[in-house]
């Protein structure tokens, strides 16, 4: 069994797995894809590249494309100003990604200023959308930071209080009426 994608005006409408006697019988246009395959590299089941044929540059997924004449998939480019690398079949921006932005989260594509920009974490606030005031945002750590640490007992549920500025333990009923 593989994995083959149906191919219309060079769009994948549908992945599925099949045999290619079955493939070889339907209609239609359908391309074998590899599921363990991303940016021209093959990678084995620990995720790790392993050396095996990267067929089609990446697995299909619907509404992909499939370039006959790269004989490969790649998604629709997402940025006017991205370029397609054509080894890899991945779009790429015209601005490196910033060194430390994947562990932090904290960036995004501006396509008017061409460029990444830091997006701030909504500040904090309680279930009824009141935002906490007293937390401030910490350049360093790139996080909302409260004005009182929380407690070091981490094996008890606190909540954040604002009016009294401190943290206040989660309180559970003993039973659930069902």
């Amino acid at each position: 069994m593989s994995h083959f994608a149906k191919i219309e005006n060079g769009v994948v409408v549908t992945v599925m797995v099949a045999e290619q006697e079955y493939i070889d019988n339907v209609d239609g246009t359908y391309v074998q894809t590899s599921y363990n395959t991303f940016g021209g590299i093959h990678y084995g089941q620990d995720g790790k590249p392993d050396g095996g044929l990267a067929l089609r540059k990446n697995f299909a997924g619907i509404g992909m494309i499939y370039d006959a004449d790269l004989d490969a998939f790649y998604e629709p480019q997402p940025y006017a100003s991205w370029s397609l690398n054509e080894e890899k079949c991945v779009w790429e921006s015209p601005v490196e990604y910033p060194e430390n932005a994947f562990f932090h989260g904290s960036v995004e594509w501006n396509e008017d200023a061409v460029s990444w920009e830091k997006v701030y974490w909504p500040a904090p606030s309680d279930s009824e959308g009141n935002v906490f005031g007293s937390w401030t945002w910490n350049e360093t750590t790139e996080m909302w930071t409260p004005p009182v640490e929380y407690p070091e007992d981490k094996s008890t549920p606190y909540t954040w209080n604002e009016n009294s500025l401190s943290w206040v333990e989660i309180e559970f009923p003993e039973t659930l009426d069902v």
